[in-house]
């Protein structure tokens, strides 16, 4: 009798269920096609399911693993005093592998083989055996992650058979500080379309980063993480930002300092997420660096952003993220749905034209952080919620000594949109009873809404019951 669905849609319809494992496994029982599709699905990242398994057991698929193996690699492991039983694998489970994540391998290893004797020796034999099984078997691992506290000690990519297993990789998340010499500038050589680089530490290898992204023609992600400090006009790395800009789209930066130059930024013009995160872009002292993101009179645009993601954790320092958000408002296209800022900042530093500016430029958005200090700003974000329509969440933030808490709540009541419902204060703010209850009011028993709150003292009456 033939299947009632072709083995190809069987597969896209198995596919949406790669997170829910235990409906994978029971399928494996109804016959032998069921099998045969679910098989390869499951076995892309065992070391995943095995982790959301969270069992000692779940580990056992490295049995099945070592089945794979030699005779010559089996004998070794006996000899090693690992005994197990080993299984005659029906099918060639290293070749389904496309993930790979040296801490679970690690720490499954240990666990499985090594968690009464913590034989270091032994464990590094293992590892090194089942890395030579899979990239030898696997035609196309897309996913590859080394980070701490697993420090990569083995030439993976001199094994047999990398050329053509990470000739394919799609995503990369590296440690620096975790990989051999040379690793990142042999990657470069082998894999070419990458499409997601997250590098942490990438000091300790600026050069091999460099080298990295300059071999790829079709990134679309690329985080920078370090903690230590670079001057973003002498990275290696800026030359190569600039040739990858018809491709990327999101660009994430996590570091002390920007690391790399504000040119290389702004030739990214397509991208659609930007997040600077950092203490050092907003320095107490103005640097060329901060003046070019603060210059207003740049001719970049950035018609297609849609993420603007902005924090430092420098404390009162006189050149603000605001400045620098307005300005990547007003070059934005309209697209913007996402605006937010987090700080720590003095009253002086909030200036209404960025409000102004997201009020003109922004009728897409969706969310924003905005922080207020005076009359006169509530006057300026009711511009806000009257021009961007379709804005669902608000996170809004004041200074002690600003009293705006009932002048806000009477603004959202009169300027109520059903598509804005989620609210988050700050603990600065504090709400009179009668302008709670008239806000609440203002609410039908079926709309959705959701308020946070940092801290609940903000409240001088039973919020609780007014709420019910």
């Amino acid at each position: 009798m033939a299947p009632l669905l072709p083995e190809d849609v069987m597969i896209e319809i198995f596919d949406n269920l790669t997170g829910d494992a235990n409906t994978l496994f029971s399928g494996l029982l109804v016959n032998k096609l069921w099998c045969r599709v679910i098989i390869p699905i499951l076995w892309r990242d065992p070391w995943e399911i095995a982790r959301l398994r969270q069992k000692i057991k779940a580990y056992n698929f490295l049995y099945v693993l070592c089945g794979c193996l030699s005779e010559e690699s089996k004998n070794l492991f006996l000899d090693l005093g690992l005994n197990f039983q080993i299984h005659y694998p029906k099918f060639d489970y290293a070749s389904y592998i496309r993930m790979m994540n040296t801490h679970y391998f690690n720490v499954s290893i240990t666990k499985k083989f090594c968690s009464k004797d913590r034989d270091n020796i032994k464990r590094q034999l293992v590892e090194k055996e089942l890395y030579l099984l899979i990239i030898s078997r696997s035609p196309a691992i897309k996913y590859l992650r080394i980070e701490f506290p697993t420090t990569l000690e083995y030439p993976i990519l001199s094994f047999p058979g990398a050329n053509t297993s990470f000739s394919k990789l799609n995503k990369f998340f590296c440690d620096a500080k975790r990989l051999p010499r040379l690793f990142l500038i042999d990657l470069a050589n082998i894999s070419k379309n990458i499409q997601q680089i997250y590098a942490k530490n990438f000091d300790v290898d600026e050069t091999g980063i460099a080298k990295l992204i300059k071999a790829q023609t079709r990134l679309a992600y690329f985080h920078l993480e370090s903690g230590g400090a670079c001057n973003g006009n002498g990275m290696t790395i800026n030359k190569e930002l600039e040739s990858l800009a018809p491709s990327l789209k999101h660009f994430v930066v996590t570091s002390p300092h920007l690391p790399i130059s504000v040119t290389s930024l702004y030739s990214c013009s397509l991208l659609e997420t930007l997040k600077l995160i950092g203490k050092g872009f907003y320095d107490k002292h103005p640097t060329n660096l901060n003046r070019s993101l603060t210059n207003s009179s740049a001719d970049a645009k950035f018609p297609n952003l849609r993420t603007l993601y902005i924090r430092s954790t420098y404390a009162y320092h006189p050149i603000t993220e605001f400045k620098i958000a307005e300005n990547f408002v007003a070059r934005s296209g309209g697209q913007l749905h996402s605006l937010f800022l987090q700080g720590k900042f003095k009253k002086e530093h909030v200036k209404p034209s960025l409000l102004q500016n997201v009020a003109k430029c922004c009728p897409k958005l969706k969310f924003l952080s905005v922080w207020l200090t005076n009359d006169d700003d509530i006057r300026y974000l009711e511009q806000i919620l009257s021009s961007c329509s379709s804005l669902r969440g608000i996170i809004v933030n004041t200074f002690i000594d600003v009293k705006i808490g009932d002048e806000l709540l009477m603004l959202f009541k009169r300027r109520l949109a059903r598509k804005l419902c989620k609210f988050k204060f700050n603990d600065h703010f504090h709400f009179s009873q009668s302008s709670f209850v008239a806000f609440m009011n203002s609410w039908s028993d079926n709309d959705s809404l959701q308020i946070h709150v940092i801290d609940e003292g903000i409240f001088a009456f039973d919020y609780g019951r007014v709420c019910t």
